[in-house]
C-alpha cells in the first residue's frame, strides 16, 4: 500500500535528502539513516542520556548493519556514527570530562597509556566547541582508524588511531557504559 510515509521516503531519496525520521526521543527527531565515507548507515538505536534528574543529550548510533551485540559493534572497524543532540547548555570541559570518564571506565591501564596521546588531541579538538547550547549536535564519524569530530556540521578535526573507535564506542556500549538504559536503547533492545 502506498502510504504518506512511503511517499515521503521516495521523495527524500529522489531529492538526495535525509530519509524519513525514524524516531523521536525526548522531542528530538532522529534520522533513520546517515552517510559516512559515502556509505549509508542505518539507525541501530537511540536513547536519552540522563544525569541525576537532568536530560543531557539524545544519542543515536548508526551502523552498516543493525546489531544487538555490543561487542560485535565495538570490534567492527566501521563505519559507525554516534550523534549527540544536546538537551542542555554545556561547556566543552564538562562534555570532555564525561567522554573521558566513559573511556577510562572501560579501558585497561595499557590501553589508556596507548591511547593517551590521541585522547589529548581529541580533548583539544573538543575544546573548540566552547559553550554548547541546547540543540547543538556533536557527531563522531568513525571508520577505524579514522575518527572525524563535527560540531553543528562544522569539522573540528580528524584523528587516526586503531584503538580510538573501539574506545569511543565503549563509552556507551562497554561493560561500564555511561548509562545502562542508554546502552540498551542504542542496541535497539528497548
Amino acid at each position: 500500500m502506498f502510504t504518506p510515509r512511503c511517499a515521503a521516503l521516495i521523495l527524500s531519496l529522489s531529492l538526495g535528502l535525509p530519509a524519513v525520521q525514524a524516531a523521536t526521543v525526548a522531542q528530538v527527531s532522529v534520522p533513520d539513516a546517515v552517510m559516512v565515507d559515502q556509505q549509508s548507515l542505518t539507525l541501530n538505536g537511540a536513547g536519552l542520556r540522563k544525569k541525576v534528574v537532568f536530560d543531557v543529550y539524545v544519542a543515536a548510533l548508526y551502523t552498516a548493519s543493525p546489531s544487538q551485540d555490543a561487542q560485535a559493534i565495538i570490534q567492527s572497524p566501521g563505519p559507525h556514527q554516534v550523534r549527540l543532540v544536546l538537551k542542555r547548555d554545556l561547556d566543552a570541559q564538562t562534555l570532555i570530562d564525561a567522554l573521558k570518564e566513559g573511556i577510562h571506565n572501560n579501558l585497561t591501564d595499557p590501553e589508556k597509556q596507548d591511547l593517551d596521546p590521541v585522547l589529548k588531541q581529541f580533548e583539544d579538538l573538543m575544546r573548540q566547541v566552547g559553550q554548547a547550547k541546547e540543540g547543538d549536535i556533536v557527531i563522531l564519524d568513525m571508520n577505524s582508524p579514522q575518527v572525524r569530530i563535527l560540531f553543528n556540521d562544522k569539522m573540528l578535526g580528524e584523528l587516526s588511531h586503531p584503538g580510538l573507535t573501539p574506545a569511543l564506542l565503549k563509552i556507551w556500549l562497554g561493560k561500564k557504559p555511561a548509562q545502562e538504559s542508554l546502552k540498551k536503547a542504542l542496541l535497539g533492545l528497548s
